[in-house]
């Protein structure tokens, strides 16, 4: 019909705005110079960022091609956790190829899904991607629900990178307000 639909700002020609309160107020902030990073976090809770000691038998690694396509492992290097809210892990070095990683990723983790439906079709975990941006930087969101499981949980994994790390966070859906919060101060420093 040729209308349009817009949002926009109070009219505050004749009355006054309302004040814009954030919802990070009083919060502390955690910076990191060695991985070039800056964090809000709540008060009340604590940051450790510690170098990465693997779990016996298996490690979680990014596959990466250098300039002369020659393939390597991208291993974590540092662990790390606000509080009881999110965990995240810095990688040793940046992707050429993150997107294509996370999108060849959720493909193989649906194709091995597909290979346990159950006897009403559904799938046990169901995976969902989308890519945004945090802070003008572009961010890679894989959700892992688990319709099934007596724990209903859902699992948020974050993927971000700057030119010379990987950082990945994780969360579950109990924590999802005030680590979506979180995560929208993250701010790699110039």
């Amino acid at each position: 019909d040729g209308s349009a639909v817009g949002r926009t700002g109070p009219n505050c020609e004749f009355a006054e705005c309302p004040a814009v309160v954030d919802p990070t107020a009083g919060w502390q902030i955690y910076k990191n110079d060695e991985y070039g990073f800056d964090i809000k976090y709540p008060a009340d809770a604590t940051v450790s960022l510690v170098s990465h000691v693997p779990p016996r038998g298996t490690d979680l690694v990014l596959p990466n091609t250098n300039q002369n396509n020659q393939k390597s492992g991208n291993f974590i290097e540092k662990d790390g956790s606000i509080g009881d809210i999110l965990n995240f892990f810095v990688f040793q070095e940046s992707l050429n190829n993150l997107e294509q990683y996370i999108m060849k990723d959720v493909q193989q983790a649906q194709a091995l899904n597909n290979k346990y439906i159950d006897e009403k079709g559904n799938p046990p975990v169901k995976i969902t991607y989308n890519k945004s941006n945090i802070n003008g930087v572009d961010s890679y969101q894989i959700r892992y629900d688990y319709p099934q499981s007596p724990l209903e949980k859902s699992v948020n994994r974050i993927y971000i990178q700057n030119s010379e790390h990987v950082f990945m966070f994780n969360y579950y859906d109990n924590n999802k307000d005030d680590a979506q919060k979180i995560l929208s101060t993250f701010k790699f420093m110039k």
